[in-house]
């Protein structure tokens, strides 16, 4: 039977290349607390698109009937697969505004979160081969 020893010696220039992976997963860590903390916020939201259209009310003897027609917000959005459209009306436009840009603001935050996880991983990676050694 052999009896092979192994000794936590690094050499210098992989401690180096540990040093900086590890400050750079502390980082990557750093941006994603930050971005999960806003994620956290229980403020509503409104799913969907919000945007201003022209249309045409059906009155006959309305302006719109022959020239541009009358401005309107709506708000589009998808529930179980299917499309929706609601118009917003006049007075409620700008909370609604706001409401869709929390919803904006969530879904950037998920998709920043899938990159920095991606980018976690990689550094992870990396850090597994510098510390990788062949057994003797």
């Amino acid at each position: 039977m052999y009896l092979y020893t192994y000794t936590d010696e690094i050499r210098p220039v992989v401690k180096k290349q540990i040093a900086s992976q590890l400050r750079a997963l502390r980082q990557i860590e750093h941006r994603r607390r930050v971005v999960v903390q806003r994620l956290l916020d229980t403020s509503p939201l409104v799913r969907g698109t919000l945007s201003r259209i022209l249309q045409r009310c059906g009155k006959p003897n309305c302006h719109c009937a022959k020239k541009p027609a009358h401005p309107v917000w709506r708000l589009a959005s998808s529930r179980e697969g299917r499309q929706r459209c609601q118009l917003v009306r006049q007075d409620d436009v700008e909370w609604a505004q706001e409401h869709v840009a929390r919803y904006k603001d969530v879904r950037a935050g998920l998709r920043t979160l899938d990159a920095i996880h991606k980018e976690q991983r990689a550094a992870l990676r990396g850090l597994m081969e510098i510390r990788a050694i062949e057994y003797e």
